[in-house]
This record gives structure tokens, sequence and C-alpha cells, in this order.
């Protein structure tokens, strides 16, 4: 997107010094309603094209949404799955189950998440496995990179919120504050 800008910005600019240059030459050569009309045109021009460049990049960030936050809500319900598997041996998935989806999920992202997702998507599944808390640090980045992917403009550290959100219980919530605050 930065680089989107950064070129409409040198487009703009071009523009402009185009028709300045185009107002001072014809100024000086031909009848003040030329030269009007010549900017006039320009200005409509540079005008419509802006416009037309960002319908498109909003119909492509439009169709993009609907095919990641499918995949990011399969993702939170994975997150949520292992959270209730966690205390409740009886919906524990089995590791078949999990790594399936796991795969399924990052197969998925290739195409449609940014590089940003698929790098905190990675660090759920490092090898040895991370500790707890750094596995709920993970989840929480992922939040965030997902929630950012969507478009959404959120504070930095709002993915540990929702991550903190995710804990019912009182005491694993306390335990693990403190275990992130002596971090």
């Amino acid at each position: 997107m930065k680089n989107n800008e950064a070129l409409n910005i040198i487009i703009a600019c071009l523009l402009l010094v185009g028709i300045v240059a185009i107002v001072i030459v014809g100024w000086k050569f031909t009848s003040t309603e030329f030269v009007l009309g010549v900017a006039g045109i320009g200005s409509t021009i540079a005008v419509a094209s802006y416009q037309y460049r960002r319908a498109k990049e909003r119909e492509v960030s439009g169709r993009l949404f609907e095919s990641k936050s499918a995949i990011y809500e399969g993702i939170a319900d994975l997150v949520k799955d292992l959270i209730l598997s966690d205390r409740d041996q009886e919906r524990a998935l089995s590791e078949k189950e999990m790594t399936r989806r796991l795969m399924t999920y990052r197969a998925k992202m290739i195409v449609w998440s940014s590089y940003e997702t698929i790098e905190a998507y990675d660090r759920l599944s490092q090898s040895p496995p991370p500790s707890t808390v750094d596995m709920f640090v993970a989840m929480a980045q992922l939040y965030e990179c997902m929630r950012k992917d969507l478009g959404h403009s959120d504070e930095p550290g709002v993915g540990m919120n929702i991550m903190l959100g995710n804990i019912t219980d009182a005491n694993s919530f306390e335990e693990l504050k403190q275990k992130l605050e002596e971090r």
C-alpha cells in the first residue's frame, strides 16, 4: 500500500508540474481560454485516474477480504478448540486432526494472507513446541496480524487483549498475566 501511495504522489506532482508548464508556455503563446481549457482537462483526467485507481484498490481489497476472513475465522475456531481441549480432555483434538487443520490453513494463507500474518502463524508451529506463555504471545501476535490484514486499524497490543479474553478462568488469567509481566 505504501508503494501505491508514493506512486500516486509522484504522478500527482508530475501532473501538477506539467499543468503549470502548459499554463506558463500557453499564456505566452496562446489565448487564456485555451490555456484554462487545457489545464481543466488535464486536472479532470488526473482526478479521474486517481479515483479509478482507488476504486480498483478497494475492489481488490473487498474480494480478498471475503477469502481472508473465512480463513481467519477457521484459525480462530482452531485456537478456541485448542484452548477448550486443554481444559476438557473429551474435546481434545487428536494430533492428526490438529496437524491436518494447521496444514490446511497454512496452505490457504500462502495464497490469501500477508507475509507478516504467515510468519506469525508459523511461530505457532515451532519445533520444539514453545512454552505456554510463548504460545500465548505467538497467538496474540497472530490475532494482531490477522486483524491488520483484514483492514482493522487497532492499537499495538490489541492481540494480547483478545487472547486474554479467551481465558475465562480467573486463576489462569492472573497466573498468565503475572508470567507475562515477568518477561
